[in-house]
């Protein structure tokens, strides 16, 4: 768990912090999963964080706020499933989300993600989001 470090203006070409491998994932908590898994929760808000370490957890409590700490551009949340508690000295391994809606898809350069006027949620179940999907739970 980091804590402490301050947002990043989004789309600034600068970071707030130096970018370290002790600072990228900005504020963030690893949970320790079974069968020697872990999860990543990165980019938090600085100060939002209401777990410590040692703290055990339920589904669905919040543990941060999203933010735009560390190796952010914009604010969003950075998830992830390890094999290991080392965000760069482990390997992600597959999981399933319960289920999601797919708002649409983020663009890369300044203009970032912007909602279509008709868009309508793509509700998915027992399934995983693809790199750049925006979405939202339930």
């Amino acid at each position: 768990m980091l804590l402490g470090i301050p947002e990043n203006v989004p789309l600034s070409p600068t970071h707030a912090v130096p970018m370290t491998l002790e600072t990228a994932a900005g504020n963030h908590v690893i949970l320790s999963l079974r069968n020697g898994h872990y999860a990543f929760y990165a980019h938090l808000q600085p100060g939002s964080i209401r777990i410590k370490p040692g703290d055990r957890v339920r589904r669905g409590q919040v543990l941060g706020l999203l933010g735009n700490s560390g190796n952010s551009n914009a604010p969003h949340l950075h998830f992830h499933i390890s094999n290991g508690d080392s965000w760069f000295a482990s390997e992600g391994v597959p999981f399933l989300f319960d289920s999601f809606e797919v708002l649409g898809s983020a663009g890369s350069g300044i203009q970032g993600w912007i909602v279509p006027a008709a868009v309508k949620p793509d509700k998915r179940l027992r399934d995983m989001p693809v790199e750049n999907q925006v979405v939202t739970f339930d």
